[in-house]
This record gives structure tokens, C-alpha cells and sequence, in this order.
């Protein structure tokens, strides 16, 4: 089990980090706010800090509402399957998703 979530932090920093630095509208305006505004480095960077931290949080909310609206109460399962000294470990999961009453 360590081992899969171990790939899927992985995964999403790897993500996350290509995903700011193939867009410069990510850290293009702080860079310009800061030369304009007379910023010190650590205030770009505290600034810098919550405004991605409420990007990655607004994502996360989004998602949570595009499942609950798009899978009127559905169950989904799977699988992680990890290895660990050469032996196969199955790990099943089930999420429940149920849409609000005033949704369906």
C-alpha cells in the first residue's frame, strides 16, 4: 500500500510542477506585481505560497462538484495493486457518490 501512494505523490508533484512551469500565467503576474510594487522575496513568495495553495484547493472543490452533478449515486471500485519484495499485494477500494436531493 505504501508503495502506491508513494507513485501517486510522485505523480502529482511531477504533474503539478510541469503543469506551473509550462504556464507562465502562473508565475508571470507575481513576477510583474512584485518588480511594480517594491515586493521583498519573502513577501512574493508568502503571496505566491497562498495563491497556489488556493488554486490547488478551488481544483479540488471544483472536482468534488463535477462528481457529485455528473454520477447520481453511483459506486465505483478499484484496485491497487502494489509489489513489495517480489510478492503482489491487491488492495480494493469502493467510493460511494450520491448526488444531493435537490440535484436529481
Amino acid at each position: 500500500m505504501e508503495l502506491g501512494i508513494g507513485i501517486l505523490a510522485t505523480t502529482a508533484l511531477t504533474l503539478g510542477f510541469v503543469h506551473t512551469i509550462t504556464g507562465p500565467d502562473h508565475y508571470l503576474p507575481f513576477i510583474v506585481l512584485s518588480k511594480a510594487r517594491g515586493w521583498s522575496l519573502s513577501k512574493t513568495s508568502l503571496i505566491t505560497f497562498l495563491c497556489g495553495l488556493g488554486h490547488i484547493l478551488s481544483s479540488i472543490v471544483l472536482g468534488f462538484i463535477g462528481i457529485a452533478l455528473g454520477t447520481p449515486n453511483d459506486t465505483y471500485s478499484f484496485n491497487i495493486l502494489t509489489s513489495n519484495d517480489g510478492q503482489e499485494y491487491s488492495d480494493n477500494y469502493t467510493v460511494n457518490v450520491s448526488v444531493p436531493a435537490n440535484f436529481s
